[in-house]
């Protein structure tokens, strides 16, 4: 099952300025696109990421259509 930890620690390895973590993140992330995981993992990403606010999104800038 996935949680917000494993997507937090994705997303903190993949944004990583080293080429060793971020490398780490996109084998981490390749383990959750693979089989019956890829279908939790994206509908975990779809819910949570449809309830958050342009505000709310960290490093997201808002869109010139949204505002």
């Amino acid at each position: 099952m996935v949680t917000s930890r494993d997507v937090h620690e994705i997303v903190s390895k993949l944004s990583s300025d080293k080429a060793k973590p971020r490398e780490e993140g996109f084998k981490l992330l390749n383990t959750w696109l693979e089989g019956e995981r890829l279908i939790e993992f994206c509908r975990y990403l779809g819910r949570n990421t449809s309830m958050l606010k342009p505000h709310e999104i960290p490093h997201g800038k808002m869109n010139a259509l949204s505002i």
